[in-house]
């Protein structure tokens, strides 16, 4: 996460999916949720959401358009 740009709109995707709950993103979060969120184009939440999960804040799930993405939180003890 170089740019400002980018780290301030993964904050505000990550912020949002903390708001939302455990059950607020009934399976994931999408491309699209993100896109819808944060304002970003297609090409810049791929990207982001790819760097997300590379860097282990988040988990990815499924393939294309069944593509989700949760955060990458440890298990309640």
């Amino acid at each position: 996460m170089n740019g400002s740009a980018t780290s301030s709109t993964i904050a505000k995707a990550i912020s949002r999916m903390f708001r939302e709950g455990i059950e607020g993103f009934k399976g994931g979060l999408s491309a699209e949720n993100y896109i819808s969120i944060t304002g970003a184009s297609r090409a810049t939440a791929t990207r982001d959401l790819h760097d997300m999960v590379e860097k282990g804040a988040m988990n990815r799930s499924g393939e294309r358009r069944h593509t989700r993405y949760t955060l990458n939180l440890p298990e309640p003890e």
